[in-house]
């Protein structure tokens, strides 16, 4: 089964974004924090992090520059999301690496389909076996 986490700082936006996940067929784990964020995923690897972008500590751009800069979760796809986007939140979060940025209120089609997005099998190269003539 494919997990993904969700990190949010107010439960109720938490619970909503995890029952559209269960409802998906995810398992999910939450956090309210991204605070040990590493020592978690180390212990409890996931597939996918939801992030919201606006959270004390340790926000959402910091846990994914976090993330990037780690050998081991670098490749981690992740999503960041905030309910009150500021102008250039979406640019601050790419630039710190996460692979989509969303606004909430959360679609659930169009979550549905970030989702299958970024947890697709990255294509692999074929390579030609043909001998040069």
């Amino acid at each position: 089964m494919t997990t993904v986490m969700v990190i949010d700082d107010r439960r109720d936006a938490e619970r909503i974004v995890s029952r559209k996940l269960i409802d998906m067929g995810f398992e999910v784990f939450s956090r309210d924090s991204a605070e040990g964020l590493v020592e978690t995923l180390d212990a409890q690897p996931v597939d996918l992090i939801i992030l919201d972008m606006n959270m004390p500590e340790v926000d959402g751009c910091e846990a994914t520059e976090l993330l990037r800069s780690h050998p081991v979760h670098k490749d981690l796809p992740i999503l960041i999301c905030t309910a009150h986007p500021l102008p250039g939140d979406q640019e601050r979060a790419l630039s710190a690496g996460c692979d989509r940025f969303l606004e909430k209120p959360m679609q659930t089609e169009e979550l549905r389909a970030i989702l299958a997005e970024l947890l697709a099998p990255a294509p692999t190269l074929e390579i030609s076996r043909e001998q040069p003539s």
